[in-house]
């Protein structure tokens, strides 16, 4: 902005100067023909006067053209900016909403179910013990393979809007920063539940029906793609 104020004036200082030429000129030649011969004198410097201004001319169009793509891509990245906070926030609340069952009693049938993050809760104090955590798994197979679909659904969902619009790589780190370090943070012993959950499964397979073997061993490779690719999102080195 502070450019195109710069040529703006340059270019009132070239015009006043010419004008103040031509009053100069006709004040101090009183015949005609003499003020003709003066002015011939000088047309060299007329056509630079018209070359500077004609630079000036363009150089502002640049800078303006320049500002337009400039707000342009701000625009986009506070509308990003804004999609992703929503986005945040209708994840969180929608991952809250899965509910598990944490009747660990093998014999008890009847289900108790409880949200996503009091069960992340359960497991956590669970995890050392291998038979608590083999008995919610197997209670909870279909819910756990359901919410690691949403969760890698969403990230699929995220990685391609940031790839879709072209952003700089400084601004894709900071809005994939901003996603990750707002959403639920029990994620990642979700993940660590669901792989267990896919090691148990690869544990089931073996038996005398192998086209069912192969149709389990197929979803569990998919399943642990998805993890695969949430992990890698955030930037979470496995060992």
């Amino acid at each position: 902005m502070n450019k195109l104020k710069s040529v703006k004036h340059l270019t009132i200082a070239i015009f006043m100067l010419w004008a103040g030429s031509g009053l100069a000129i006709f004040y101090l030649f009183k015949n005609p023909t003499e003020r003709g011969t003066f002015g011939d004198m000088f047309g060299a410097i007329n056509a630079l006067f018209s070359g500077i201004a004609f630079i000036g001319i363009a150089y502002a169009f640049v800078l303006q053209k320049s500002e337009i793509e400039e707000s342009k891509y701000q625009f986009k990245l506070n509308f990003l900016l804004n999609l992703l906070s929503s986005q945040v926030n209708a994840f969180n609340l929608t991952l809250a909403e899965f509910k598990f069952d944490t009747n660990l009693d093998e014999i008890w049938i009847t289900p108790k179910l409880v949200d996503f993050n009091t069960a992340i809760d359960l497991y956590d104090t669970i995890k050392e013990s291998e038979m608590s955590v083999s008995i919610f798994v197997d209670k909870n197979r279909s819910r756990i393979n359901r919410t690691t679909t949403f969760i890698s659904d969403t990230f699929d969902f995220v990685k391609y809007l940031l790839a879709k619009e072209q952003l700089s790589d400084q601004d894709q780190k900071v809005l994939k920063r901003l996603f990750t370090r707002n959403i639920n943070r029990n994620i990642l012993d979700f993940i660590s539940l669901a792989l267990t959950e896919s090691q148990s499964t690869n544990k089931q397979t073996g038996t005398s029906d192998s086209d069912m073997d192969s149709l389990i061993e197929s979803i569990n490779k998919i399943h642990l793609e998805k993890l695969r690719n949430v992990l890698d999102f955030l930037d979470y080195k496995t060992t």
